[in-house]
């Protein structure tokens, strides 16, 4: 498959170098970065125009920061290019209509990798035994306080920026959707970021299961792994997961990964472009993770709760 990789801020320069060059059948015909600093040291050809490069293309990658998302998302889809989308799918419910709209007969896939972590898989096996679900908490804490470029203050929004992830592993791991969402975001006094590091929600699914949520980016408590920490509480006992899961207080064996998560999730994209198979977390799916993102943000500024 013949790649263009669109966005080399740090992230996408760690796509660059640490996945791409080990994923067999990859061909990256170009890297494409508007900041040309962005691409020093990068093998290959490197441009800081995505459309110059887009003919050359079977599919893109866009590792952007997420205020670019759907201008690039557009352009690749309107160019018939299959795309693999790093997450958020897009800043708002809107925009993620609008890009999905352009995608037809197009692989669209969003890099929502936290899908192949091994104790997130394990725990998706063995929620259906526990029975009807009641209640689930999800604790997220890094003692980190973003700083990011100026006007780009979105990448540092607790719920864009991170909850994206949380929200789309609920879905998953519960094989429900959501349906209603009151949430708060602020910032402890000690935070520079220019918007809300933290966030608390209260998540109904359709299923019957209640999520409490919680996520700092400058806590001051023990680390939790970027997954978060799960406690799920179902009518024939309960589960626990971070990097590890138990099950009524037992451990459960977790498997080491064949294969790193992003590596396996490119090889899914390039057999879906191949072969037509479901990609991971196409857009069709994804973008409902997208609406409890985009809920969970009018519910933050509003102080209502909001239907999903």
């Amino acid at each position: 498959m013949k790649l263009v990789q669109v966005g080399l801020g740090s992230w996408g320069r760690n796509w660059a170098v640490n996945v791409l060059p080990h994923v067999a059948g990859v061909e990256v015909v170009a890297f494409v970065d508007t900041n040309p600093a962005a691409l020093d040291g990068l093998p290959g050809r490197c441009v800081t125009s995505l459309d110059e490069v887009l003919p050359d293309a079977d599919a893109v990658l866009a590792t952007v920061a997420i205020n670019a998302h759907t201008p690039v998302a557009l352009a690749v889809l309107r160019a018939g290019k299959h795309l693999l989308l790093e997450k958020p799918f897009a800043p708002t419910l809107s925009e993620a209509q609008l890009i999905l709209s352009e995608s037809s007969g197009l692989v669209l896939a969003i890099a929502e990798n936290y899908r192949f972590l091994p104790a997130v898989r394990v725990a998706r096996e063995l929620v259906p035994e526990l029975g009807p679900i009641n209640a689930v908490r999800v604790n997220f804490a890094k003692p980190r306080d973003p700083v990011v470029r100026a006007g780009d203050p979105i990448d540092s929004a607790v719920l864009v920026q991170l909850s994206i992830h949380h929200f789309d592993v609920m879905r998953f791991v519960l094989g429900q959707e959501p349906t209603r969402v009151w949430c708060r975001t602020w910032s402890p006094p000690w935070s520079t970021a220019p918007a809300d590091v933290c966030a608390s929600a209260t998540i109904d699914f359709d299923g019957g299961a209640v999520v409490t949520y919680t996520a700092s980016l400058a806590s001051r408590a023990p680390e939790t792994p970027w997954s978060g920490e799960w406690h799920i509480e179902g009518a024939r006992g309960e589960l626990t997961f971070a990097d590890d899961v138990t099950r009524d207080g037992r451990p459960v064996p977790v498997p080491e990964p064949a294969t790193p998560e992003r590596a396996e999730l490119l090889t899914a994209f390039m057999a879906a472009v191949r072969d037509g198979s479901e990609p991971p977390s196409p857009g069709h799916d994804n973008i409902r993770s997208v609406a409890l993102m985009d809920a969970a943000v009018e519910s933050a500024a509003t102080g209502l709760a909001v239907d999903v």
